[in-house]
């Protein structure tokens, strides 16, 4: 059964077009890694909450076969939020990493 893996990144509140930015330039370095291919990764931003919709979150979700590969595509894909920010000089807060 797959297995999937979640993890939220919470922005400035008045960052919603750079959080736009960084969901666009990560979701173009994700089709440029075919190594991250074996899992299938979804980018939301702009998610319903229990607070109504935040514009200034980011969720990454993970599906696949097993924890180690999510694991794995998680730092992968973390790594490159953490550059795509520090580029950007950008602040962010970010969840662990939930796996179910």
């Amino acid at each position: 059964m797959p297995k999937i893996g979640f993890r939220k990144f919470a922005f400035r509140k008045d960052a919603e077009a750079v959080v736009s930015q960084v969901a666009e330039e990560l979701r173009e370095s994700l089709e440029a890694r075919p190594l991250l291919q074996e899992c299938e990764i979804s980018v939301y931003h702009g998610i319903q909450s229990c607070c109504g919709v935040v514009p200034t979150d980011l969720c990454i979700q993970i599906r696949g076969r097993e924890a180690l590969g999510i694991k794995d595509t998680d730092i992968a894909i973390f790594s490159r939020i953490l550059q795509i920010c520090e580029e950007m000089g950008v602040t962010k807060k970010c969840e662990q990493l939930m796996i179910i």
